[in-house]
């Protein structure tokens, strides 16, 4: 299957329903996080893919922001 079959597409769009959010655990994941953000090399690939809700998702770009500046 290559990357742009349209089961991998689905899946990157949006995590299982009642997935819950990686990081707090408390809100259903509404989309991923990528782990190592794509501006430092990262790729779209599924194990670099982490499920989480919108708010730990706000949270997360910003601490990684900060680090990367500093």
């Amino acid at each position: 299957m290559g990357w742009h079959s349209y089961p991998r597409r689905r899946y990157l769009r949006r995590p299982p329903k009642r997935t819950p959010c990686g990081y707090c655990f408390q809100n259903w994941a509404t989309g991923y996080d990528h782990l190592m953000p794509l501006v430092a090399g990262g790729t779209n690939q599924e194990e670099n893919l982490y499920p989480c809700c919108r708010r730990c998702n706000s949270l997360a770009s910003c601490l990684i922001f900060k680090t990367i500046r500093s």
